[in-house]
């Protein structure tokens, strides 16, 4: 469960706890009181020996995914990729031949990112693997298009990531989400493959699961419905949680972990997956827990406003590879929100809405973090009304004028951050930077943070420079826009 850690806020000592819960990772906190650090330590050690007997003796449910649970998502997007190139064959006028061609193409193309990852970067030497496959040279290179045209978008939808792990009982750590991006890329590579009647087995993918997959004939778990282009005068709320905050619900307390706990074990027992000796234990192992800590432990998360912006993007990522509090992300747009689930968001608001009814909708209680990464001036009421009492305020923006006297009732903590203050100042900690930068690089040489960019403008001219000012004030942008190369020299 990882070593105790001691915080001081304000004139209090706080401990934090990592802990599983029916699967689910929690960021527990609790505050130890007003003493001297070496107090503090000693008492966070012994609550720290305490909840390892405990984890000892109770165990803890692998957040690990299960073959069986890959093979249901595989059998799942197999059917409905199936199903779908089949229809779009059926109602076309093309010749076989050239659905046959373009199948053989897509199932490459699927095949490699099952096999290198979603984020995976083609190359030459996987152009030159085709050709010594005996593929021509411009079918090779239509492979490689079809490899970027994937990526430019969304290769796997994260509202059917989030769809599997809701109804598979998957847990959403960053290995579990990679290994359901590349087994649905292999289902789709195979997909292609049979429409064209010539499947062609993968080694890495047991034979079973492919004639399992197509002699199932249950409803699809992930099922999508033509949209038509959205209305601005009317929109279309596309999550349940979205659905709920139309209507504003009544603010709640902060959920606690036993109540969090005991909803968890609910699910388990509805679906009898676990006995009656096993749901007491879990039961019991948590509340002692509770006790242990003082009781009245409560779960924490951030808000991330702007999350789809280049600074929420890479927030996200940090926040669920260094952390384990639940991540709430803002966004207004259905490309916008699958991009910030796709990133590892657990749940996602719009901010063109009132963000306090959506927040109290999610019944996760007040959010003990909040970082806003751009119009704060226009969010700040709402900030103040869904923080949590003695939360923790971020912003990077630069508002013209910032009113805090709303905080003052929380007693809220507010946070500016602006990156070159160490090099403008010579600030005493200059050396962090360097190792911030190294922990993130480390991040990105362990696929756990992957690019933001998105669009990329070539030239770098005055008249790019202007369009990208202009995609990025019209705040429909996500990700991170870049500029490369530079105008030829004129003669």
């Amino acid at each position: 469960m990882g070593f105790s850690n001691v915080a001081l806020r304000g004139s209090r000592y706080w401990w934090r706890k990592k802990m599983t819960v029916a699967g689910v990772r929690l960021t527990l906190a609790l505050p130890i009181g007003a003493m001297s650090f070496t107090d503090a330590r000693v008492i966070a050690l012994r609550l720290g020996s305490a909840a390892e007997t405990l984890r000892m003796g109770y165990g803890e449910r692998s957040t690990g995914v299960s073959p069986d649970q890959l093979k249901k998502v595989f059998s799942d997007a197999l059917r409905w990729q199936l199903k779908r190139i089949l229809e779009d064959q059926i109602a076309s006028s093309t010749p076989a031949v050239d659905h046959a061609s373009l199948n053989s193409r897509y199932a490459e193309a699927w095949t490699f990112l099952s096999k290198r990852g979603v984020d995976a970067k083609w190359t030459l030497d996987d152009l030159d693997r085709l050709t010594a496959n005996g593929w021509n040279l411009s079918d090779a290179k239509a492979v490689a298009d079809t490899v970027f045209d994937l990526q430019g978008g969304s290769p796997v939808s994260g509202e059917q990531i989030g769809t599997y792990v809701e109804n598979f009982g998957i847990a959403p750590t960053a290995a579990n989400l990679d290994k359901m991006r590349r087994t649905i890329c292999a289902a789709k590579a195979v997909a292609c493959r049979k429409a064209t009647a010539n499947l062609s087995l993968d080694e890495d993918l047991p034979a079973e699961w492919i004639d399992d997959a197509l002699a199932d004939d249950t409803p699809f778990a992930w099922e999508t419905t033509s949209v038509p282009p959205p209305q601005p005068s009317k929109p279309q709320p596309t999550s349940p949680v979205e659905q709920v905050a139309v209507q504003p619900v009544p603010a709640k307390a902060k959920q606690r972990l036993v109540d969090a706990a005991d909803a968890c074990i609910a699910v388990h027992e509805r679906q009898r997956a676990w006995d009656a000796v096993t749901i007491q234990q879990v039961r019991t192992a948590v509340r002692l827990f509770d006790y242990a800590c003082g009781g009245d432990v409560f779960i924490e998360d951030i808000l991330i406003i702007g999350g789809a912006g280049g600074v929420g993007s890479a927030a996200i990522q940090i926040a669920r590879a260094r952390t384990d509090l639940i991540v709430i992300a803002t966004a207004s747009r259905a490309e916008t929100r699958d991009w910030v689930r796709d990133l590892g968001a657990h749940h996602v608001i719009d901010h063109s809405r009132p963000m306090a009814p959506q927040i109290a909708a999610l019944e996760l209680g007040a959010p003990a973090f909040v970082f806003s990464t751009t119009h704060t001036d226009r969010h700040l009421a709402d900030i103040a009304e869904l923080i949590a009492p003695q939360g923790r305020f971020a912003l990077i923006d630069d508002p013209a004028s910032l009113d805090i006297v709303a905080f003052k009732r929380k007693a809220v903590s507010v946070h500016w951050e602006l990156m070159f203050t160490r090099s403008l100042f010579d600030t005493p900690d200059i050396g962090e930077q360097g190792r911030l930068l190294d922990a993130v690089a480390e991040l990105v040489d362990e696929g756990r943070i992957r690019t933001t960019a998105t669009e990329t403008l070539s030239p770098i001219n005055a008249a790019n420079l202007i369009e990208a000012h202009r995609r990025i004030e019209s705040t429909t942008t996500r990700g991170k826009i870049v500029l490369e190369g530079w105008d030829s020299p004129q003669a």
